[in-house]
């Protein structure tokens, strides 16, 4: 059996690979960058180019797969270029996102800024409603995506949609927001929205799984993928905590105004929920006789690969779509004069 990963160098595109690999297929991995972790050169071949080299990119595929996923596919122009290749391959794995989802007033993740938060009085199902396709954000491109892809797919097609995304390699690795707080050895770590927030966290690994095992039913689907039971903010903090031995103390806030409008907002921070319904996703997985793998039990592994990572001189280069976000994110100044604030009120 053959697979084409395409985008292969990033959290999910490792664990597609580990699996893919540890199961015996030739897998062939396309990426732009140089790739980050070792592959096995028997059986695995590595093509450095850019998608939108078609030259390269058609006879690629035109050499064939059973199996071809695509984790860097963000718009319609990446649909009709993977239909039109179709002929080429037997089943399509596409990872889309779950911020694709609207709440009954139109809001978005993408314009949670703008136009506030979106609500969502309960887990979100695939069935919910979708921002409208188009060219404008992140979110409506990869609705044009899904429906390009929906339309025209004469094979199998698995359209993945998770949340909050950690693993291995990650170049926007959320956890970092506490684990360099905890090496840097900061004695209080405020938390916004008093650490109650949930936005639903989804490992690479469970990506992988999900997606491998949703190939095996042969249909077109569309499936949510979270972590079983989402932890908050503060219970995510006080899980890095116990792996990192760290022996300060988490400070519960509520969101500060001002000055001070940044202090404890994490990449979780989230003024509502943002949870999914992973129904879907759970039935795949027992159908293959895997479950649904929590925060706790997934991040282990994780955490030892992003603390050695802790040295880096720059992290911003490491970490470039964590550095994207609209704030400096780790001005401990500002923490530290928010927090002699906060004990100056409470001392009254």
């Amino acid at each position: 059996m053959k697979a084409i990963i395409i985008g292969a160098s990033g959290q999910i595109g490792y664990a597609f690979y580990q699996l893919l690999n540890k199961a015996g297929w030739e897998v062939v991995l396309l990426c732009r960058s140089p790739l980050p972790y070792m592959v096995d050169v028997q059986t695995t071949e590595v093509l450095r180019f850019d998608r939108y080299e078609r030259a390269s990119f058609d006879k690629m595929m035109s050499a064939g797969a059973d199996l071809v996923i695509d984790l860097v596919a963000f718009g319609e122009e990446e649909g009709l270029q993977l239909l039109e290749m179709q002929s080429d391959y037997s089943s399509l794995i596409v990872s889309s996102s779950s911020s694709v989802y609207q709440d009954a007033y139109g809001r978005t993740l993408d314009e949670a800024g703008s136009c506030g938060f979106p609500l969502f009085d309960k887990p979100i199902l695939e069935t919910n409603a979708t921002v409208e396709a188009g060219p404008a954000t992140y979110s409506t491109r990869k609705v044009a995506l899904e429906e390009v892809l929906l339309s025209g797919s004469r094979n199998p097609l698995t359209i993945l949609r998770p949340c909050a995304i950690y693993g291995a390699y990650s170049q926007h690795p959320r956890e970092w927001w506490f684990v360099k707080r905890m090496l840097d050895q900061r004695r209080q770590i405020p938390v916004a929205y008093r650490g109650e927030s949930l936005f639903h966290t989804t490992s690479g690994r469970l990506i992988a799984e999900v997606g491998l095992a949703a190939v095996g039913l042969r249909q077109t689907q569309v499936v949510n993928v979270g972590d079983a039971s989402p932890l908050s903010v503060l219970e995510i903090g006080e899980t890095i905590a116990d792996y990192l031995d760290y022996n300060g103390k988490l400070v519960p806030i509520d969101k500060g105004e001002g000055n001070f409008k940044d202090i404890g907002m994490t990449p979780w921070s989230v003024p509502r929920p943002f949870v999914l319904d992973t129904t879907r996703s759970e039935g795949i997985l027992a159908g293959a006789g895997l479950k649904n793998r929590d925060y706790l039990s997934s991040i282990h592994r994780y955490l030892f690969n992003l603390v050695g990572q802790y040295g880096v001189k720059n992290w911003e280069s490491a970490f470039p779509q964590l550095a994207a976000y609209p704030f400096e994110q780790f001005d401990y100044a500002a923490e530290d004069r928010y927090l002699a604030h906060l004990a100056g009120k409470n001392l009254k």
